[in-house]
């Protein structure tokens, strides 16, 4: 048995010691280092979002890789956008972008890190959506940057807010579209892809002091929906109506009849064809089958009943994708059989000269100015205001168009149009009848 002396044993005892802090003060600059690179990691996330809400297109690529994209997963669809398309559509913006996070959950591999984290969005002082984001990252040369982001897109209860509550400022209530009526706006469920559903639409409206919408579908009759729907959000006008393409039987009076009888009241809007209008078919190189609305310049007999349903029930009459020369033929014989109200759907993108505006304009009918023909490019912000100020703004009605899965919200849009208007030259006055009051006597409702 070896026996040591106390000189031997405190040498031995003062090793141990040694050892045992030189392990532990590894461990904890181990530790340290690790808690250091997901501070790094939570930063580049943070880095991403505070260029969103400044706006800051630049910035907003620098948070991300060259190839990064962001990735939208919803329950039947995904949509990819990459990160220079998100960073011009961030451009276009006109109201800070806030997104916030919290208890993100940071995993970390090397050159390799993920983020995992509930959010909140806002847009501007209003709430859009919330969800959960999984950030895949990378670390390269400058830092921690960005690879992609897969996110949800969900409406509370589904998802939670931030637990702090609304960001700073965000309680106060945006006027700026207080009683406005979008009098065009898609929805899902759609045969086409679509970035909110009927409800969303709905509650993302009223919340931004909206009046009203009217929710459009080419290939469905959207009154029952308009219905459902105001059950389930209080104090906004919801409306409906049918477009009269293949799907519902082209020129079919009885789809017009079944509408005004449905239970809820909703039905207020007859579009004439749009994606088989014979107009647009040719206007678009097509072979598909076609829905004439006139003959040799006459309307066809089919539209007699139809105008009469319309002019019986006080519905709206819109023209769909007609030409402006058969726009001219219809009107009159509409007026003929009854119907008081008649708007010209986005009628700038049937290409009709001044001229045919005017005719339009004097023989009683509005005419829809949508913000999502500017939007893409297809119709330029001058010509709109050339057109106001020289017929009338009591003409014009404007309308989003929006819905579709990759374009800007229908509260986002709206917002950026008066904006746009105004800084134009557009009067408030003249924005107001376009947006709320002429809107407003299509529907029936007091100005």
């Amino acid at each position: 048995m070896v026996r040591w002396g106390r000189a031997a044993l405190a040498v031995l005892v003062a090793w141990a010691l040694t050892l045992t802090c030189a392990l532990a003060g590894g461990a904890q600059q181990a530790v340290e280092a690790q808690d250091d690179e997901e501070r790094a990691v939570i930063a580049a996330a943070q880095a991403l979002f505070d260029a969103m809400e400044a706006l800051d297109a630049e910035a907003f690529r620098n948070s991300m890789v060259p190839q990064g994209s962001l990735l939208a997963v919803g329950p039947e669809t995904t949509r990819r956008t990459t990160r220079d398309d998100f960073a011009a559509r961030i451009a276009e913006q006109t109201r800070p972008m806030i997104e916030r996070m919290w208890d993100p959950d940071v995993r970390i591999d090397g050159p390799v890190a993920t983020l995992w984290a509930p959010y909140d969005f806002y847009s501007g002082l209003e709430f859009s959506h919330c969800g959960t984001d999984a950030f895949q990252m990378a670390k390269t040369p400058e830092g921690w940057k960005v690879v992609i982001v897969t996110y949800t897109a969900q409406m509370p209860p589904t998802c939670n807010t931030h637990p702090e509550g609304a960001p700073t400022g965000a309680q106060d209530r945006d006027e700026s579209l207080a009683g406005a009526i979008d009098f065009h706006a898609h929805a899902g469920p759609d045969s086409r892809p679509r970035s909110v559903n009927d409800l969303e639409v709905a509650r993302m409206t009223k919340r931004a002091g909206l009046r009203g919408i009217v929710l459009k579908n080419h290939f469905t009759m959207t009154a029952d929906r308009a219905a459902l729907a105001m059950e389930q959000v209080d104090g906004l006008e919801i409306f409906g109506g049918v477009v009269l393409n293949r799907a519902v039987g082209g020129l079919n009076a009885e789809a017009v009849r079944q509408m005004v009888q449905f239970s809820g009241d909703r039905g207020k809007v007859v579009w004439l064809p749009t994606f088989d209008a014979e107009w647009y078919v040719s206007a678009q190189g097509g072979s598909t089958p076609f829905v004439s609305v006139t003959r040799n310049g006459e309307p066809l007999p089919e539209l007699a009943e139809i105008f009469s349903l319309v002019a019986e029930h006080d519905l709206v009459l819109a023209t769909g994708h007609s030409a402006p020369e058969e726009v001219l033929v219809l009107i009159p014989e509409a007026q003929r059989q009854g119907v008081e109200r008649i708007l010209v759907t986005h009628v700038f993108s049937q290409r009709p000269s001044r001229a045919q505006m005017q005719q339009m304009a004097d023989a009683g009918a509005i005419l829809e100015i949508d913000w999502y023909a500017v939007h893409l490019g297809n119709q330029s912000l001058d010509t709109y205001v050339s057109a106001i100020q020289e017929i009338g703004a009591e003409h014009f009605l404007m309308s989003s168009d929006l819905g579709q899965a990759t374009s800007p919200s229908h509260v986002d849009g709206l917002r950026a149009y008066v904006t746009a208007l105004r800084g134009a030259g557009v009067t408030d006055d003249q924005i107001d009848l376009m947006l709320r009051r002429n809107p407003a006597r299509l529907l029936g409702l007091e100005p």
